[in-house]
């Protein structure tokens, strides 16, 4: 029998190499990357995922940067570009995992520019392109026109909780991700908090169980997840919760 090790991960935001999750929920969009070229004096700005998105983008002139937003998106395996610092148009691309107030996720990504530079954006059957001029149009003495507002849908209201509703904290600990990871010679088990926190762990007999206190996982996440059609030691992941606890249950072949 392969060992099973398990490994708490706190989440910090970078860029780099990622993996994928090895179970994914299918109301989610996954960001799998973020990717930058540069045609005819333009940028592009390309951000991928597993499925189509809806988007809200805004320009923050004062700060010189673009962010958009993607509603019920997870990032956490987001690779983000390596922008140099001799490039004329971007200073960074950053990315901001964020929840709503019912527990879903949301994505934020910030292009940070070197100057307020002009952008247009649209939608593609993967993603988004977020394009950017290289020159600022000459001052004509009047403001310049927002990209198309049939690419950008802003008007998307946020639906109140319904009536007893878990109220969903906005700070402190909680799980961003679950993953399960297969090498030749074991399996890892990746819990991902946003914070350290405390755990513990109990070994029975075809059976892992693993406790965390004070710690909020939202509703996404908290799913019966079967690997039975695998060749995984681990058979499923039952999560538990109880109260400020969260408790994963594994079934082992």
């Amino acid at each position: 029998m392969r060992n099973i090790t398990l490994i708490l991960a706190i989440i910090l935001v970078g860029s780099g190499c990622a993996s994928t999750p090895a179970y994914k929920d299918p109301n989610v969009v996954y960001v799998d990357e973020v990717k930058v070229t540069t045609t005819d004096g333009k940028t592009h700005v390309g951000i991928f995922a597993d499925k189509t998105f809806q988007y809200n983008i805004e320009q923050n002139p004062e700060l010189n940067q673009i962010t958009l937003d993607i509603e019920n998106a997870d990032s956490t395996y987001t690779i983000l570009p390596k922008v140099a610092v001799t490039d004329p148009v971007l200073n960074s691309i950053t990315k901001e995992q964020t929840f709503d107030q019912m527990g879903m996720p949301v994505s934020r990504f910030t292009i940070n520019l070197k100057s307020n530079f002009p952008f247009d954006a649209t939608q593609t059957k993967y993603g988004a392109r977020v394009e950017i001029a290289s020159a600022i149009p000459a001052d004509t003495g009047e403001a310049v026109a927002p990209p198309p507002p049939e690419s950008l849908p802003t008007d998307v209201a946020v639906a109140p909780p319904p009536p007893g509703a878990v109220s969903v904290p906005t700070i402190g600990p909680r799980v961003v991700g679950l993953d399960v990871i297969e090498f030749p010679d074991k399996s890892q088990f990746i819990i991902t908090t946003n914070q350290p926190v405390q755990f513990s762990q109990e070994k029975l007999d075809k059976k892992f169980i693993v406790n965390l206190t004070d710690v909020y996982i939202s509703e996404n996440l908290r799913e019966f997840i079967d690997f039975s059609s695998s060749n995984y030691p681990i058979l499923s992941i039952a999560p538990s919760v109880f109260d400020s606890s969260v408790s994963f249950e594994m079934a082992l072949r």
